[in-house]
């Protein structure tokens, strides 16, 4: 039987009077795929206000940290109570091997069948935000990102499930096993050692899925 479920991930970079935050969705066609597949992404940024005179500068520079193949493309601001945010298109991909995206989501299969998701964030766009941080005298560390992503299940079925730690609507837990019945869904938050090892580029895997047969 052939299933599809999506997953939005989030995550967010809170540093000292900057916000950053970055969602995509995927499908799991797409992620059981073998192929390179691009999927949409929008990062949100943090600026002093979406009227101001400096909004062109803003974007330069924040179109600035992505690569040519990301397609980065602002699209608008909006105000987020008293936070003003920049909202950038972007392209991200899933892919079994390697890729050169600025965001990855790397897919793998165990011998139990079940798909896993660890997500990737190029060493040069890791370079280049920071060369736009150290600017503010600020670096990313794994204390200021945060990886979150909803789960949907769209399938004809029930999608089983498997978090090795992290938050799954708003309940902590390690070695979390669990299902979604069709068109449930769930948000997962995961811990700071999976922000970290992304980071170093370890690709950390976040969740691992499989529907019940």
């Amino acid at each position: 039987m052939t299933y599809k479920v999506s997953v939005i991930l989030a995550g967010g970079l809170f540093l000292a009077a900057c916000r950053v935050d970055f969602s995509s969705e995927l499908y799991s066609r797409d992620v059981i795929s073998t192929e390179n597949l691009g999927f949409p992404a929008l990062l949100e940024v943090e600026v002093p206000s979406c009227t101001s005179d400096d909004r062109p500068q803003y974007e330069r520079k924040i179109l600035s940290v992505f690569s040519k193949s990301s397609e980065a493309t602002i699209v608008g601001c909006r105000d987020d109570a008293f936070t003003s945010l920049l909202q950038v298109d972007f392209r991200g991909e899933l892919s079994s091997s390697s890729s050169s995206a600025d965001l990855v989501m790397f897919r793998g299969q165990n011998d139990a069948g079940q798909t896993y998701i660890m997500p990737d964030l190029n060493r040069d766009f890791v370079t280049r935000v920071n060369q736009v941080l150290d600017e503010n005298f600020q670096e990313l560390t794994f204390e200021n990102v945060e990886i979150a992503f909803e789960l949907h299940n769209d399938s004809d079925g029930v999608v089983e499930y498997f978090l090795p730690s992290g938050w799954v609507d708003g309940d902590p837990g390690q070695y979390i096993e669990g299902t979604l019945e069709r068109r449930e869904k769930m948000l997962v938050r995961t811990p700071d050692v999976i922000s970290d090892l992304t980071l170093e580029g370890q690709q950390p895997v976040v969740i691992f899925l499989r529907e019940r047969e």
